[in-house]
């Protein structure tokens, strides 16, 4: 176990803004990995729970309660729900409104009702806030990658069904889709917009609280700020945009499969574009001239998501390379100097 890094966790103080995180493997809430998994909950100002997290979300509660003592000045600690819908039944026709959907929906409807009894105290207290719920559709077992225009219908109808689920349960909670409204850059194709393209998961149309995109092409800073660059270009206005970011993971280009990148959720590569990151996504100041990066509006981004979870690696040396990924980050986002070499993040 290294300590060093724990102690640098222990250092870090919270995050500017909120940033919800993927959720975990039910190890990190014992020994020896509770205690960074707390620190990452502190650090992050959230503790995410998924329906395999259940039988654990009092533990998750007591972290999230301990770790908004230890920073009275910062905001509460959430829990951040995530469900993947329709992603435990037997594939379906996205317009098949079936026992296959109504199943799905029960389980759904079930997951959410759970996690709002838990929240709930015996004497109708909330026990701890949830703030946002995040749906992924890229976990549904049907394929959504050829959708057909005429099936569009459907797949708003499911989200829009999902949404009011999670507004019934949790009305002031934002909604977070996955790559809603998402810029997305292929190799053949170039730039396109999720809907009716090859990742279709959303229509655009469902009801949703903003939109977002996957800022995963680490360490390729350039390639990340003109996702989001593109994307806010696109959906003028002021709703939110929420970036998923990849630290110690992401994209690597690969010229032998047919997008031309291939996910890796370890990756090795230097810090210093976590920390180039961190400072974007969370110093105002990034937004406007004469800064290189003022392009976008980097506070659309009123929160940030991580994915993978800085403790939902399955391996102890993965885990460790996250979390100092994530140190880098949380010190650029600090406005602190990077430590490390910078010529050791070369854009390969």
């Amino acid at each position: 176990m290294n300590l060093e890094l724990l102690q640098a966790l222990r250092d870090t103080k919270s995050l500017p803004k909120t940033h919800i995180t993927w959720p975990v493997r039910s190890d990190v809430l014992v020994k020896p990995w509770r205690e960074w998994m707390y620190e990452v909950v502190r650090i992050t100002r959230t503790v995410p729970v998924s329906q395999y997290l259940l039988p654990d979300i009092d533990a998750l509660i007591e972290l999230a309660a301990k770790a908004t003592v230890a920073e009275p000045d910062a905001p509460a600690v959430t829990l951040h729900p995530v469900w993947s819908p329709w992603h435990d039944v037997p594939d379906h026709a996205v317009d098949d409104f079936g026992l296959h959907f109504a199943r799905g929906r029960v389980a759904m409807a079930s997951f959410l009702r759970s996690v709002k009894d838990a929240t709930t105290g015996p004497d109708g207290e909330q026990r701890i806030a949830v703030d946002t719920i995040t749906y992924d559709m890229e976990h549904w077992d049907w394929s959504l990658w050829n959708l057909r225009p005429d099936q569009w219908w459907a797949l708003t109808a499911r989200c829009n069904d999902a949404y009011n689920l999670a507004k019934a349960a949790f009305p002031g909670a934002y909604v977070c889709w996955y790559n809603r409204g998402a810029m997305i850059r292929y190799a053949a194709q170039g730039w396109q917009t999720g809907y009716g393209g090859p990742a279709s998961i959303v229509t655009g149309d469902e009801y949703g609280d903003g939109y977002s995109c996957s800022l995963y092409h680490m360490p390729h800073v350039e390639a990340n700020v003109e996702i989001f660059r593109q994307t806010v270009a696109r959906l003028p206005g002021v709703a939110p945009v929420i970036p998923w970011v990849a630290l110690g993971a992401g994209f690597r280009h690969r010229r032998d499969v047919s997008d031309g990148w291939e996910w890796r959720p370890h990756l090795l590569y230097g810090t210093f574009a976590d920390w180039q990151l961190g400072r974007f996504l969370n110093m105002p100041e990034y937004c406007v001239a004469p800064y290189k990066w003022h392009g976008p509006d980097w506070n659309r981004a009123t929160f940030v998501a991580l994915y993978p979870g800085v403790m939902c690696h399955n391996t102890p040396p993965a885990r460790l390379n996250a979390v100092t990924h994530f140190l880098a980050y949380c010190r650029g986002a600090a406005g602190l100097p990077y430590e490390g070499d910078v010529s050791e993040d070369a854009d390969d």
